[in-house]
């Protein structure tokens, strides 16, 4: 037996986010190997050991995520791996101001990946901690005679959050809505065939599980339309439907 897709039966955004991590991954595996040289003549070694762990984890991950069924924990793992390293190169004292640059677009990245719950509380944090690190290495003396520059920073860094978490946040609601009306009835709001094939789909890519069909009929159903009309025979559905959850 073919084994299923493992995007068969999800959300057309998981496979956009697949598509998307695969692109991150190839992104970072690309400017990692660069930055490894840069650091290399510039004798930053840790931090080119580091950013050399984190291409080669990034290729190994490449082929893994193309087929995996759990790609929510893989684009977690890359998203931990990455900031891990990013925020070793913000606390880094050899790096320059212009690293920090890479905490606007961790927002977007994380909202992309993980959606507007995990992602926001996510990259919430690390903008906490790439804030304290910020404080750490240049005080506030850099805040006093650079006020205009902090002021961009922390506007741009904080438009970049609100704008991703209010997209994920549309974006989710619309999918929602959309699957609502693509995946069930809209008499009886019970799940229609696309849903079933849906679920189907899942089960056959989670594995050998046990599958059980009930096929239900409403006997002499078409009576009811005859005698009382088809606006009851559609309350008699409706109540049905609401009996069968």
């Amino acid at each position: 037996m073919n084994r299923a897709s493992p995007d068969q039966g999800m959300p057309l955004s998981h496979q956009h986010r697949r598509q998307l991590l695969r692109l991150l991954l190839a992104f970072t595996a690309f400017f990692g190997a660069i930055f490894v040289v840069v650091n290399f003549f510039a004798e930053r070694y840790w931090l080119m050991t580091i950013e050399a762990a984190l291409v080669l984890l990034v290729l190994l991950m490449l082929p893994i995520v193309q087929g995996t069924y759990h790609l929510r924990r893989w684009c977690l793992f890359y998203l931990v791996s990455l900031y891990a390293a990013t925020i070793y190169a913000l606390a880094s004292p050899t790096t320059s101001i212009t690293v920090f640059s890479w905490v606007m677009v961790m927002p977007i990245t994380a909202h992309l990946l993980l959606g507007r719950r995990w992602g926001g509380l996510f990259s919430a944090f690390y903008l906490a901690v790439a804030g304290g690190l910020f404080l750490w290495r240049f005080g506030t003396a850099l805040v006093v005679s650079s006020p205009g520059a902090t002021a961009n920073l922390l506007a741009v860094t904080a438009w970049g959050y609100m704008f991703s978490h209010f997209y994920e946040a549309r974006r989710e609601s619309a999918e929602r809505e959309l699957s609502q009306q693509a995946l069930t009835d809209p008499l009886t709001g019970l799940p229609n065939r696309a849903q079933l094939e849906q679920a189907f789909q899942r089960a056959a890519g989670e594995g050998a599980l046990p599958l059980s069909l009930l096929m239900l009929d409403l006997d002499y159903f078409k009576r009811i339309n005859d005698a009382h009309g088809h606006a009851t025979g559609d309350a008699v559905l409706r109540r049905v439907a609401e009996t069968l959850r």
